[in-house]
């Protein structure tokens, strides 16, 4: 259902059979990642104007990747971390789920 770049993809599925019978099959819940079980590669100040997918590409080498900064940075809102001046942590690739 979810490609391997995706944050859903290792996340297990489950189902729930519903009253009529039909078996209905979903993901189960992901639960975000505790910032310090990551490993930061750098840091990085955010300039005016730049989105998360531009960041991601230019220190992730994957502009889908953009979820893994919310994941590193304990964002409950992705957009709160596009603010010029904000600094975030790039995460190391294979440190806690990335």
């Amino acid at each position: 259902m979810f490609n391997q770049k995706s944050r859903y993809y290792r996340i297990d599925d489950t189902s729930y059979t519903d009253p009529s019978g039909n078996e209905i099959i979903y993901k189960k819940r992901r639960f975000l990642p505790q910032p310090e079980k990551f490993s930061s590669l750098a840091e990085y100040k955010v300039a005016k104007g730049q989105r998360l997918d531009q960041i991601s590409a230019s220190t992730l080498g994957d502009p889908s990747f953009y979820w893994k900064l919310g994941d590193a940075n304990a964002a409950f809102s992705l957009t709160d971390l596009e603010q010029a001046g904000e600094i975030l942590r790039i995460p190391v690739e294979g440190s806690d789920h990335t």
